[in-house]
């Protein structure tokens, strides 16, 4: 005798399985990283500027030029950290990083689920057979017990959420825009700058807005929503700067890094330091990058997340620096590619040979399994570096960038079989 469960009660069930799954690797990671001494981690530069903030002292938050972390990282650091006589930094509680890892994983499953979603089109699954919807959600899940297993323990130790945090403001931005909801996505996009300034290349995502029908004025309407959702972005971003530039010393702007020799801008340059003036140079290529990409594939579902990675594997590979963490973020974005892809494939593939007719968006097995495979490619590779286990050294970025354009161009192979959501 077998136990038959409405179609809603398993719809329900597995909405609470996979995140308390996740939950549950979030908890036993963050225990086993919880007690180690934050070693090499940012947070003991980031701890005394966040204090700072705190006490309302606003003018000695940026008075250091080293501090280029934005005011939640700030914060961030000064509540989860403390100061040790040895590695600089310890968690301030255990309990406090365990129920910070959980929060993290639950909001990337969330985010990981919608990127799911919309392989199905802008209305999501909502409509669709019961085994579609749980499929959309087991690879969300999947997705996320990776994601709370692999990268963010690492990314807590070196200090930097920003790094997990902004790729999945990210994501959740381009699917507000691919939706229609230019100005959530603008405001999202705005909000992640108060992690890290370079949050602010998200922008490219709003290129996602779908237009009216042809002869309707749509690149019209498109341009004034691109240009609402850019301006809220820009202006969330100055509300969260504008007040310590205007409080005293603001020496963000005084920082120039090294140009390490194996990267691509230290082996072209001989080593010269990078100030912010090639940073917003650097910065407008990436983002006009992912605004290509972001223009090309508009109204498919791997434009979702292909924007947001073309952005950030734009921006590392002209990077004159490539320390570990920073593989946490095309990770973290390949993880929920991955996730998409795979429900791509497996709807095709399930529908093919269940002969019931076609499923939405059909006929990307293939490219889908090309995809997802490179993106998991890319994310092992990544969480590889992140531990130790390969060293970044001459060929790290071209690697990266390698692997992110593969996963494009297969995507974008794949378009062709692909109609407008």
């Amino acid at each position: 005798m077998y136990l038959r469960l409405p179609p809603a009660a398993v719809v329900r069930l597995a909405a609470v399985t996979g995140p308390a799954v996740a939950g549950l690797v979030a908890l036993a990671t963050g225990a086993a990283q919880a007690g180690a001494p934050l070693c090499g981690s940012d947070s003991a530069l980031f701890a005394p500027a966040g204090q700072a903030l705190a006490g309302g002292h606003l003018s000695a938050v940026y008075a250091d030029p080293a501090n280029q972390g934005g005011p939640l990282e700030l914060l961030w650091a000064h509540l989860s950290t403390v100061r040790t006589a040895g590695c600089l930094a310890a968690p301030r509680s255990q309990w406090l990083f365990l129920l910070l890892a959980v929060a993290v994983t639950l909001a990337a499953v969330a985010v990981f689920r919608s990127v799911t979603r919309a392989v199905f089109g802008p209305a999501g699954d909502g409509a669709l057979p019961v085994w579609q919807q749980v499929t959309a959600r087991a690879a969300a899940d999947v997705a996320g017990c990776v994601f709370a297993a692999a990268v963010l323990p690492l990314v807590f130790r070196y200090g930097h959420p920003a790094d997990v945090l902004i790729p999945l403001a990210w994501l959740a931005a381009a699917r507000a825009a691919a939706t229609g909801r230019t100005l959530t996505a603008g405001l999202l996009v705005g909000a992640a700058t108060g992690w890290e300034t370079w949050a602010l290349l998200g922008v490219s995502v709003l290129l996602l807005t779908p237009g009216s029908c042809a002869g309707t004025g749509a690149p019209r309407s498109r341009r004034r929503a691109v240009g609402a959702g850019t301006a809220a972005a820009a202006g969330v971003a100055a509300c969260w700067y504008l007040p310590f530039a205007l409080s005293g010393r603001f020496a963000m702007g005084s920082m120039s890094w090294p140009m390490w020799p194996h990267t691509l801008v230290g082996t072209l340059t001989g080593g010269y330091e990078e100030t912010w003036t090639l940073r917003l140079l650097q910065a407008v290529v990436a983002a006009g990058a992912g605004a290509a990409i972001c223009a090309r594939l508009r109204g498919t579902p791997c434009a979702v997340w292909s924007g947001p990675l073309t952005v950030i594997v734009v921006r590392l590979f002209t990077d004159p620096t490539f320390y570990r963490y920073y593989w946490a973020i095309p990770a973290t974005l390949a993880v929920a590619a991955a996730g998409a892809t795979l429900t791509t494939a497996i709807t095709a593939v399930v529908t093919r040979h269940a002969g019931g007719g076609q499923a939405a968006n059909p006929g990307t097995g293939r490219w889908s399994l090309v995809a997802a495979l490179t993106g998991c490619v890319a994310a092992v590779a990544g969480v590889a570096v992140m531990h130790g286990r390969i060293a970044p050294g001459a060929y790290g970025p071209l690697t990266l960038a390698l692997a992110g354009l593969v996963l494009l161009a297969a995507a974008g192979a794949g378009t062709r079989w692909l109609g407008p959501q």
